[in-house]
């Protein structure tokens, strides 16, 4: 079994969307929304996670260890960026890599209607932008980002894992207020990835200080698997003031965007497209 780097590179080369890696399986690409094996070497438990721990950080592996289950978000120099999940299954791991762009698209490509596209001229609000995981949120999110640059409007982007992370860095060392200034700055800030995994005490205090900085001064786009109802049980499980807190700054006056799929039948997770018992994956 080759490298992942192997792997990538010949996915992308045949145009493929996602790589699915599972033990007794043969590699498998997603070509035009079909799944067709690469060979019929089978992959072997050990091979997965020879590849996986090279691509992950010492924290990345404990949170794999603990939950079972871990999205991340991958570089190989000079190859475009991947998006990772791995998850536990009958004690191995298995694993989906999604193939993402360079290149950024401009909202009449990806079919957004002008409505919601003048979203971006505006410098002040909450644009929420939900589905699940493959539905375009991120596309969709930097397409707006690409637009409010044209407006002349400075933008940022942050994975909500890496914000939390430099958020409670600085806290810790003293330098939160400079720190939360790189973040309250940009007129448009898109948070992806947002919610993914629930919010501790300290992260939800962090994040509430954030969100209240640019409420009603700069405008914040959030990308979240879940819907806008799920959002509430994600923060310290609801049991915190500040889930109340944070969940009343967002919602108030928000444009929300929930992505469907088109075809319903296509758009299958991991697990069902092995035939995966996800109650079976600790």
């Amino acid at each position: 079994m080759g490298k992942i780097e192997d792997i990538l590179i010949d996915g992308n080369q045949r145009n493929a969307s996602d790589i699915h890696l599972c033990p007794g399986s043969p590699v498998m690409f997603r070509i035009d929304g079909d799944l067709i094996p690469m060979s019929e070497e089978k992959i072997k438990p050990y091979e997965i996670e020879e590849m996986i721990k090279p691509m992950l950080t010492t924290e990345q592996l404990e949170v794999l260890e603990r939950e079972g289950e871990l999205d991340f978000a991958h570089s190989i120099a000079g190859f475009n960026r991947v998006r990772v999940n791995v998850f536990r299954q009958r004690g191995t791991y298995a694993m989906a890599l999604r193939i993402l762009s360079f290149e950024i698209p401009l909202p009449k490509d990806l079919g957004i209607p002008e409505a919601v596209v003048n979203l971006t001229s505006k410098k002040r609000g909450m644009v929420l932008v939900t589905g699940a995981t493959g539905s375009g949120k991120t596309y969709m999110a930097c397409a707006f980002g690409m637009e409010a640059c044209k407006h002349y409007y400075s933008v940022r982007y942050v994975r909500l894992p890496d914000l939390l992370l430099d958020l409670q860095a600085a806290r810790d060392n003293g330098t939160f207020s400079t720190v939360l200034k790189k973040y309250t700055k940009p007129i448009v800030l898109i948070i992806d990835e947002w919610l993914l995994l629930k919010l501790t005490e300290a992260e939800a205090r962090n994040l509430f200080e954030l969100i209240h900085k640019r409420r009603k001064k700069s405008s914040t786009i959030f990308c979240s698997q879940f819907r806008e109802s799920e959002w509430y049980q994600q923060i310290c499980d609801g049991e915190s003031t500040l889930a109340d807190a944070i969940m009343d700054r967002i919602s108030y006056d928000s444009y929300k965007i929930d992505i469907e799929s088109a075809d319903p039948s296509k758009d299958l997770s991991m697990r069902e497209v092995y035939g995966l018992d996800p109650a079976m994956a600790k």
